[in-house]
């Protein structure tokens, strides 16, 4: 399975100049979790909540392209571990996917785990309890120093709860 065969439909598109309360109202129109700002065909980023909600300006007035998040991109035919890779690493639940370089739809996390849990390749997960994720957990006082914490994970049984 590949990025393409993931791609979200229920993500809101939103131009950089429109209304943020027009965004706001689709949104909630079609129960989307996301969205997503353009410049005509072209993807400018996702729309920032965390820029949006810490904004005290009137709603009314402000135009999305003030909340724009700029974001890594898939391309289409990235594995379903390069999407969780980006995910991780770009700290984004909803990732561009580009194909031939050019804006081809985005991913959002939850049909990221629909896909997982779809595949043939990672059929395991299915298998995993959830008390296994949590066998070798360790846990560090906010106060105590790094090394403290390294040194308690040195200690720790580096047995997986899934295959390498």
């Amino acid at each position: 399975m590949r990025a393409k065969d993931i791609l979200s439909k229920n993500v809101v598109e939103v131009q950089k100049n429109e209304q943020v309360s027009k965004l706001a109202g689709r949104m909630e129109k079609l129960s989307a979790r996301s969205a997503y700002i353009m410049d005509q065909k072209e993807f400018l980023g996702i729309f920032s909540l965390t820029n949006f909600l810490k904004s005290r300006s009137d709603i009314s007035q402000l135009k999305a392209d003030l909340f724009v998040k700029k974001v890594a991109h898939l391309d289409a035919e990235d594995s379903l571990m390069k999407v969780a890779k980006q995910m991780l690493n770009s700290d984004s639940f909803l990732l561009p996917v580009y194909e031939n370089k050019e804006f081809f739809g985005v991913i959002e996390i939850f049909d990221f785990f629909e896909g997982i849990l779809e595949s043939k390749e990672f059929t395991w997960l299915k298998d995993i309890k959830a008390t296994e994720l949590r066998k070798d957990k360790m846990f560090v006082h906010e106060k105590e120093k790094i090394s403290a914490a390294l040194t308690k994970m040195a200690g720790k049984s580096s047995k997986a709860a899934y295959p390498n």
